[in-house]
């Protein structure tokens, strides 16, 4: 990533994608004598081993810096060990808060809604899978901007990352915010109690944390991420206990995810709080820059595709007019309101480059 080789990025997630729906079919479809989770366990470690192996082969055979060799300096390890510390502590804390949450889950109303928060966190995680590939690109820009102190450039790509992600990811979230039962019936045919608030509100928390999470590739780019990851980290947790009173006092599981979002506003304040900080810019410029047209971008573009759903009765013919209204809505809002000038022009020379690749060359 680093190295911006997004070929071989893109070929090894594709390689997953493959190996995931063939270990799928195969246990579907296939015949074997052990037990099917301790099957695909082994499977998938198996397949996770040979995807690390294939990327280290890689590295080493086209980079000269991922070649080993014995080799002591004892400020550089210090300055690597701590980065990775506090790295690591907040990476445990989502951890311990996310694997926390659904053990109160499963305390306060049993395995059957827990299983409803797995099945909803599965299409999460498949969106977010689409936005995180976008900013994975942008990190190594940010690191090379911020590593040569042009502040004003990273602000650019930090601004406009941020905005493009949120747009990225409004595009697939919101026909699946508005259509979530019908994709669940669709997928499921019975679909738990609980799993489609669930999937709303998770999506709904996922485009808060892109607002900000653009902005966390500038504070790690600093390598000044101590004082930061403490604070994130204290606030993550503090999800838990919320999530224990919550669940203690309301018959409604659904309110962890107003206790996620909640501490997720809270990062938001945290992140800009450092990151101005490191950057030198103000609040007002990026709820300007990068807010402002992404609350302007989200009226505009959710107000058809909502009257579809709530006017028309539920079947495929809703489903095809709203994901159609979605498209329809959000792509002219974003490139008449969400972008400036430079930045539509910018667009539709890339589409007319794209569309002309599979035009005919005149005789």
């Amino acid at each position: 990533v680093s190295h911006e080789r997004m070929g071989f990025y893109a070929f090894v997630n594709i390689l997953e994608a493959i190996l995931r729906l063939g270990l799928a079919l195969y246990l579907t479809f296939g015949s074997y004598s052990v037990d099917r989770l301790i099957l695909y366990t082994t499977i998938w470690t198996l397949c996770s081993i040979l995807l690390r192996l294939l990327a280290a082969i890689y590295a080493r055979c086209c980079f000269q810096e991922c070649r080993f060799r014995l080799y002591l300096e004892k400020n550089l390890f210090r300055s690597m060990f701590s980065f990775a510390g506090w790295n690591f502590l907040s990476n445990a804390s989502g951890t311990i808060s996310g694997q926390g949450t659904n053990l109160l889950i499963n305390h306060y109303y049993g395995p059957a809604v827990n299983a409803a928060r797995g099945l909803s966190d599965t299409v999460y995680s498949a969106v977010s899978m689409f936005v995180n590939n976008f900013t994975v690109a942008l990190s190594p820009q940010i690191t090379k901007a911020y590593a040569t102190r042009d502040n004003s450039y990273t602000k650019y790509l930090v601004f406009k990352g941020s905005r493009f992600a949120y747009y990225v990811l409004f595009l697939f979230s919101l026909p699946l915010i508005l259509e979530a039962r019908f994709v669940f019936t669709l997928w499921l045919g019975e679909v738990p109690e609980h799993t489609i608030n669930f999937n709303r509100l998770a999506l709904i928390a996922n485009l808060l944390v892109v607002g900000y999470s653009v902005f966390t590739y500038a504070q790690y780019a600093s390598g000044d991420i101590r004082n930061f990851n403490i604070v994130m980290s204290i606030i993550t947790l503090l999800i838990l206990p919320a999530s224990w009173l919550l669940l203690k006092n309301s018959p409604h599981p659904e309110m962890i995810y107003f206790a996620s979002i909640a501490a997720v506003i809270c990062n938001i304040v945290v992140t800009h709080y450092f990151v101005s900080r490191t950057l030198k810019y103000r609040f007002k410029e990026v709820f300007k820059g990068v807010y402002l047209p992404e609350i302007k971008v989200t009226a505009c573009a959710s107000i058809l595709p909502l009257l579809s759903t709530l006017l028309l009765p539920y079947g495929w013919v809703r489903f095809l007019i709203t994901g159609s209204l979605c498209v329809l809505c959000i792509v002219p809002s974003v490139l008449f309101i969400g972008c400036d000038k430079s930045e539509r022009l910018f667009i539709v020379a890339s589409a007319r480059r794209f569309i002309s690749r599979f035009k005919k060359p005149d005789d």
